[in-house]
């Protein structure tokens, strides 16, 4: 009787099924591997923008690096860069920024051509110049010797323009974060908001220099469905929750009280 070969068409369903059954095991697996990866690359990131500020107020007899200064090329990314070296000359007089500055787990944006938003608006980390100093049209700057509590006040934090998805598809970047009470026209779910991109977590920088991640309510890109009790994590609008107009913006304040 001659030999058989190749595989009945049972034999084959029996090894598909095998390899599907494989997939959907590992799938998860692979998928949740890769969201860890970026949530260490992102917290990575912050920790290089924190250390380069740290490093330019050694230089700066402690003061903190403001946000803004008038006639300063490149906003405040210009003033860590010699640090950093991941900013560039743009057109037009502007500036390109690049590596340390885009989180692995920020969307891709279009603009209603199919352009991609240009690299100075993905920008995915903002600094607290409310309460650090340097926010545009403030003449107000700080040094580090005036931080109550460095462990607990907001340097740097992942934040999104979620109202620009009117003119880009996904949003853009912001250079500052804004805190709740100070800066309430802006720290609003479907504005400038930290946005949760690792299953809920925004990464953000300490001014002692240590980096963690914090968990607010979610953005709400269309204004629907935004709650009181979303204002938790970095974004308590008082101490304690007291209500005290004295006690506001907890986590980016100088001064105390402070968690």
């Amino acid at each position: 009787m001659p030999k058989r070969k190749g595989f009945t068409l049972i034999e084959l369903l029996v090894v598909i099924a095998i390899i599907a059954i494989l997939a959907a095991i590992l799938f998860p697996v692979f998928m949740a591997a890769k969201a860890q990866a970026a949530k260490t690359k992102c917290l990575n990131n912050v920790k290089q923008i924190a250390q380069a500020c740290i490093m330019y107020e050694d230089d700066n007899n402690g003061g903190m690096v403001p946000g803004y200064i008038v006639g300063q090329w490149g906003d405040w990314y210009s003033l860590i860069n010699k640090y950093l070296k991941q900013m560039n000359p743009g057109a037009d007089g502007g500036f390109e920024l690049r590596g340390v500055y885009f989180c692995p787990s920020m969307p891709r944006s279009l603009y209603p051509n199919g352009q991609e938003i240009p690299d100075n608006l993905k920008r995915c980390y903002a600094i607290n110049a409310a309460y650090l100093g340097g926010f545009p049209n403030e003449n107000e700057f700080h040094k580090n010797s005036e931080l109550a509590k460095a462990t607990t006040t907001v340097r740097v934090l992942e934040t999104w323009n979620f109202r620009e998805y009117r003119a880009a598809s996904k949003g853009w970047g912001t250079a500052y974060c804004y805190p709740p009470i100070k800066k309430s026209a802006y720290a609003i779910q479907n504005f400038c908001w930290p946005p949760g991109w690792h299953n809920g977590a925004t990464a953000v920088g300490w001014c002692d220099g240590h980096v963690s991640f914090t968990t607010v309510g979610p953005p709400s890109i269309d204004g629907s469905n935004m709650r009181a009790e979303d204002y938790k994590g970095v974004m308590q609008k008082y101490y304690r929750d007291d209500n005290n107009a004295a006690h506001a913006d907890p986590w980016f304040r100088l001064s105390y009280p402070k968690p």
